[in-house]
């Protein structure tokens, strides 16, 4: 086992020079039972901590109370490795707060291509361009199983975007998720049966036509959103290719102002199918609750 303990890592990223700096990783984790905690990151030209495997899968690894800032291709990536065909187990990541700093930072977390038990609990990530990337090439022959409990994501594009080819497998579940001052809080294309539960959205940013939006997620399930402050995207939610969703308790509170509850983006040969709808409140949307396109 090795273990990584109150470390401050710093790269040599600065402020409008040093641009052109190779994208190297402040640590780089290949094996498993490795543990890092009470450490910082800092100024990276590359990633912050990057967990991938080689030639043998890695399982089990802790990131623990982990703080970033101006990481330029973002705080922690966990991943599989599309080379060898190995994918990356048993995660176990805790207590995460990406800062916004004087230089872009990607992303708080990034999981993708066979990355199978990874459990986040707590994460606080402000200003990166976006707060945690999921994405799945199809090239590892794993899926990805994420679970995400108590997020607080603000001043991000999206707050939690997930990616993933046609045929591939996510499973991600998500519990407590904060969006703030954001343009998007989710969007999801490819993740099969996510549930997502307990979201509050506040004062979200124009940029995007619906602060969640799914495209071919089946088996879907939304429960307990509520919706505060302004809103400059059209709809709650959008929902396209998409079967059998649960949309359960979804509430906008006054003084927003979306257009739209739930937009369908339905069609003949791509239908929405299946939809069930319990105890939404969308009485403060301006124009309908439910829309076709």
């Amino acid at each position: 086992m090795v273990t990584f303990e109150n470390c401050d890592f710093k790269g040599l990223r600065l402020p409008k020079s040093n641009q052109n700096l190779p994208p190297m990783d402040l640590l780089l984790i290949q094996r498993s039972l490795c543990t890092v905690q009470d450490c910082s990151f800092r100024n990276s030209a590359g990633l912050g901590i990057r967990v991938a495997p080689m030639n043998v899968e890695i399982d089990g690894v802790t990131l623990r109370r982990i703080t970033g800032q101006n990481n330029r291709s973002g705080l922690i990536m966990v991943q599989g490795n599309e080379i060898s065909n190995k994918g990356t187990k048993n995660v176990i990541v805790e207590d995460i707060a990406a800062y916004v700093g004087i230089m872009r930072q990607a992303h708080a977390l990034r999981l993708e291509n066979g990355v199978v038990n990874v459990f986040v609990d707590g994460l606080f990530a402000k200003g990166c361009t976006d707060g945690v990337f999921v994405a799945h090439s199809g090239t590892v022959d794993l899926p990805n199983r994420i679970t995400l409990v108590n997020l607080e994501i603000s001043e991000v594009s999206t707050a939690l975007l997930v990616r993933g080819e046609a045929e591939t497998l996510t499973e991600i579940s998500v519990d407590s998720l904060i969006v703030r001052s954001s343009r998007r809080a989710v969007y999801m294309k490819n993740a099969e049966a996510a549930v997502l539960y307990r979201l509050k959205i506040f004062d979200s940013r124009s940029g995007y036509s619906a602060q969640m939006q799914f495209d071919n997620c089946d088996y879907l399930t939304v429960r307990a959103v509520t919706c505060y402050g302004n809103s400059s995207s059209d709809s709650v939610i959008s929902l396209a290719k998409s079967r059998a969703v649960k949309i359960i308790s979804v509430v906008v509170s006054p003084f927003t102002n979306f257009l739209y509850g739930i937009t369908f983006f339905d069609n003949l040969r791509n239908p929405v199918g299946g939809l069930v709808r319990a105890g939404n409140n969308f009485n403060n949307v301006v124009v309908s609750a439910l829309r076709i396109v």
